[in-house]
């Protein structure tokens, strides 16, 4: 073990192995943290009063926040809309049929450019969402948005074994995905606290981590 993991913290590698694990943060945030919560905004989202009609996603999440304090004991509405399931099934849809393109065409364009196109899109639509207030658009982009920074993980593990030696290869991915899963796990705790707080802020960091991910795949050796 010690072997396998000793070349990976030794330069050059050391900066490529980081790199990586930069990517796959990035990555598991965003398809697993704000994946997570995806349902939930969906069902606030298609929930929304006719006061909130025409309001964008982070007024509709904070809404709560600005409510005024109840003067007597109401029953929580926790009626889960028909949308929230469609959209939550087309989430997985799509993600199927971009798992079965980025299989088809990984042989054929580098994965570093890949890499770059996959982080710039899911970042877009991250920004996008704070000026679009149709709920229809709107759950398209999250839906864009966690499925193109979740086929990310595939394009790092793509990357790791490009980069890494055969002596090392196993030991690399398996760091790199343990720095993923747990950046996964923290966002998940962390992602609904900080929309409910600042939720333009919360995108913009998301949007912002995924461009540097974009910027970061530059530095990565060529073949």
């Amino acid at each position: 073990m010690v072997q396998q993991t000793l070349p990976i913290v030794k330069l050059p590698y050391l900066i490529y192995f980081l790199i990586c694990c930069v990517h796959n943060i990035g990555a598991f945030a965003i398809y697993g943290g704000l994946g997570l919560w995806f349902p939930d905004i969906m069902n606030q989202v298609f929930s929304q009063d006719a006061s909130d009609v025409g309001k964008k996603v982070c007024a509709i999440l904070q809404r709560n926040e600005t409510l005024p304090a109840l003067t007597e004991i109401e029953l929580c509405d926790d009626d889960v809309k028909i949308e929230t399931f469609v959209y939550t099934l087309l989430l997985g849809v799509i993600g199927c049929i971009y798992a079965l393109i980025t299989s088809a065409v990984l042989g054929k364009f580098d994965q570093k450019v890949m890499m770059v196109f996959n982080c710039i899109v899911a970042g877009i639509c991250g920004i996008a969402l704070q000026f679009i207030a149709n709920s229809y658009a709107v759950a398209i982009l999250f839906c864009l948005e966690i499925v193109f920074a979740g086929y990310c993980v595939l394009l790092v593990n793509a990357n790791v074994v490009a980069i890494f030696p055969t002596n090392v290869r196993a030991m690399a991915v398996a760091l790199t995905n343990m720095i993923g899963r747990l950046s996964c796990f923290v966002a998940s705790a962390v992602i609904g606290l900080l929309m409910l707080q600042n939720c333009p802020v919360t995108f913009y960091m998301l949007s912002v981590l995924l461009f540097l991910c974009a910027g970061l795949t530059f530095l990565l050796p060529k073949k």
